[in-house]
């Protein structure tokens, strides 16, 4: 064979071997491609079927006539010890005065402590009871939230009443 020919030949040949291994590289990708269309596709729905809550607690503290009820005890509390506090200071120094201070401030946040505890137990009960009526399989503060989930604030602060 003459020297063209056989360049010829094996450039021929070498372009059969290029477009193989890239029919091969295709295919591989094509699949490869498919595999991650069809996860996509499967993370999608597994995301669609998903229910979200969201819950803005500032409201319920703000609406909710239970909070209030809570708000108004601590109200009560608070005038109390500083109706006491104003009895036992007449006539005390100013370092005496300052300890009945903090002793009337600390006695003032035991209660606050108490009652906020009373109350989000409250919340979250009423807040497990509609997670479980409307099947949520997650339910998210709203801060922070700009769209998306099912708002539950309305029929939480309706069944703390």
């Amino acid at each position: 064979m003459e020297k063209p020919k056989v360049l010829q030949v094996a450039i021929i040949v070498l372009l059969l071997v290029v477009l193989i291994a890239l029919g091969a590289t295709a295919f591989v990708f094509s699949s490869r491609i498919n595999d991650l269309e069809g996860r996509l596709a499967e993370a999608e729905e597994e995301l669609s079927r998903e229910r979200i809550g969201v819950l803005n607690i500032q409201k319920i503290i703000e609406e909710s006539p239970v909070a209030r009820v809570y708000q108004a005890q601590l109200d009560e509390i608070g005038e109390e010890i500083e109706r006491q506090f104003q009895e036992r200071i007449e006539g005390l120094g100013d370092a005496e005065r300052q300890a009945l201070q903090q002793e009337a401030y600390e006695q003032y946040m035991q209660a606050k402590t108490l009652l906020e505890g009373e109350l989000d137990e409250k919340i979250k009960d009423v807040v497990r009871e509609v997670k479980e009526d409307k099947n949520l399989d997650l339910v998210i503060y709203s801060q922070g939230v700009r769209f998306g989930g099912e708002d539950i604030t309305p029929e939480v602060i309706e069944r703390l009443e």
